[in-house]
């Protein structure tokens, strides 16, 4: 399966230099660009950016401020941030570099020599992927972790509150699994882990973040879904998991799953949020499992 393009956001005044880096760029990258200061942070809130290519002299805000807000920023400080700009003084390329860019580079540029300057830097952006999910994903499924997935859930959940947007949460257990387990044996039961993980996240909307938090406790967080379509869904994941069939030789079985669904109260911390949903979650098995609860 093919890697997606790394998405590449370009801050320039200039429609000419927006242009000529986009093309230069746009087989190895998805190319993003705003001619202001302020259009940054929008795109920023809009999807994962692996890369800014920023000019210092923008029409409203300095290039300089913006990198050192991005610095000082714990969600966007990771992000290499390129300076190509005309400042070509020594002062200026020291105080870009001192801010935490990765790179300073003047115009005029040399096409060729900046491709490779910039292919160069996302290899490392890549690598630093990689290390990333090595630490942070779970090796059967490639979900995040039950780490990953309480720093998600504080965050997003703050950034939801913040700009008054809804976040919803499901998580859900397959029933009696440990059971299974042992009568399947591992391997058995670790392919329909990943079954079931990959016939799920095809059904997911592409806001969501999808984690396993356990052995067969999973969940899913829902930014910008209220909780009747929060419910919905999860109503409908219980069917698909319900009505898939698994093989064991020549024998074949079923699986059922509960689910716990909640949508966060105005200034609910993240923890009473998690806390709320697991008690639903655990009020379905205690109804009987294979069903979906609502807190």
């Amino acid at each position: 399966m093919s890697q997606p393009k790394p998405a590449i956001l370009i801050a320039d005044g200039s429609p000419e230099n927006i242009h000529l880096l986009a093309d230069l760029l746009a087989d190895v990258a998805r190319i993003l660009f705003t001619r202001t200061g302020r259009g940054v942070y929008p795109l920023l809130g809009q999807q994962t950016i692996d890369m800014i290519l920023l000019e210092a002299n923008l029409p409203d805000i300095s290039g300089f401020e913006i990198c050192q807000r991005l610095m000082n920023d714990r969600h966007h400080q990771h992000i290499p941030i390129l300076f190509i700009t005309s400042r070509d003084g020594p002062e200026d390329q020291n105080l870009g570099l001192s801010l935490g860019a990765m790179d300073y580079i003047t115009k005029p540029i040399a096409p060729v020599s900046l491709r490779y300057r910039i292919l160069n830097h996302l290899k490392q952006v890549h690598l630093r992927h990689e290390l990333t999910a090595l630490i942070t994903r779970d090796p059967l499924t490639g979900l995040g972790h039950r780490k990953l997935f309480f720093e998600q859930l504080a965050s997003e959940l703050a950034t939801c509150q913040r700009q008054q947007r809804q976040c919803s949460l499901v998580v859900f257990d397959l029933d009696h699994f440990k059971r299974i387990n042992r009568s399947v044996g591992g391997m058995v039961a670790d392919s329909v882990l990943i079954q079931i993980t990959r016939m799920i996240q095809e059904q997911l909307p592409t806001s969501a973040r999808f984690y396993r938090l356990g052995d067969d406790e999973f969940a899913v967080l829902l930014p910008d879904i209220g909780l009747d379509s929060s419910r919905l869904l999860a109503e409908h994941l219980r069917l698909s998991i319900q009505e898939n069939q698994h093989a064991t030789g020549t024998d074949s079985f079923m699986l059922t799953a509960c689910f716990g669904v909640a949508t966060a109260y105005p200034g609910e911390v993240y923890s009473n949020f998690h806390l709320r949903v697991d008690a639903a979650l655990q009020t379905a098995k205690k109804k009987g499992r294979n069903r979906v609860d609502v807190a």
